[in-house]
């Protein structure tokens, strides 16, 4: 079929409609993978001001999170065992595989939710707070302590390493968007993660119109941690 101005018909608009209409599909979301550790005070900052409320504002239908816990972490590997050495210590590798392992299992809205609650508490990597945000959200604490006595959490923060390293990020937090890095964008993120998602998404939806909303009352200073 041919469409030209001179033979428009029926057929020819509703190929143009769809066509309109998956483009601005594919471009009404947007993908973003934070790459963290649980005890990096600028982590802590970024999800709790930064990326929590922005998600609460523009939810999973704009913004298509993927949270990847181990940051600086190191791996000692002796006679085939493998180690695992965290910036912030064993704590810290204790909150990157409960994270990993709840990530693993549950929808990314209440995995946000987890993370968010577990940031913002006073020790964010205790039992005590994982056991709370844990009940508070609807996480089954049965199968995610399972899963870091089995041996799985392990496996998972090796995996969340090997993404890791993939991308060899310079600094704890690291944001990329539609899985490509962008200097830019990370730095701006840190500050006002809301202004890159809606630059990102193309079908803006009506959140967008009121940036300064989260600029103005969540504006911090933020240093990010360099390994």
């Amino acid at each position: 079929m041919v469409c030209n101005i001179n033979t428009l018909n029926k057929n020819c608009v509703l190929v143009i409609w769809i066509l309109g209409f998956c483009l601005q599909a594919c471009l009404a979301s947007v993908n973003v993978s934070v790459y963290y550790e649980t005890l990096c005070p600028d982590c802590i900052n970024f999800i709790t001001t930064q990326l929590h409320p922005t998600y609460l504002e523009l939810g999973d239908q704009f913004v298509h999170l993927d949270f990847i816990p181990y940051g600086n972490t190191k791996e000692d590997v002796i006679n085939g065992t493998t180690t695992f050495i965290c910036q912030h210590g064993p704590k810290e590798c204790f909150g990157n595989e409960i994270h990993g392992c709840v990530v693993y299992f549950e929808r990314i809205n209440v995995t946000e939710r987890f993370i968010n609650c577990a940031e913002s508490a006073y020790v964010p990597t205790s039992l005590n707070t994982f056991k709370d945000c844990a009940n508070k959200y609807g996480v089954s604490w049965a199968r995610v302590e399972h899963c870091n006595t089995s041996g799985l959490a392990e496996k998972i923060l090796g995996e969340n390493g090997a993404r890791t390293k993939l991308i060899q990020p310079k600094w704890v937090p690291t944001i990329v968007f539609n899985d490509v890095f962008n200097e830019s964008d990370n730095n701006e993120a840190q500050r006002n993660f809301k202004a890159v998602v809606c630059r990102y998404l193309g079908n803006k939806p009506e959140q967008c119109s009121s940036l300064n909303s989260i600029k103005n009352f969540f504006r911090s200073q933020v240093t990010v941690e360099r390994i």
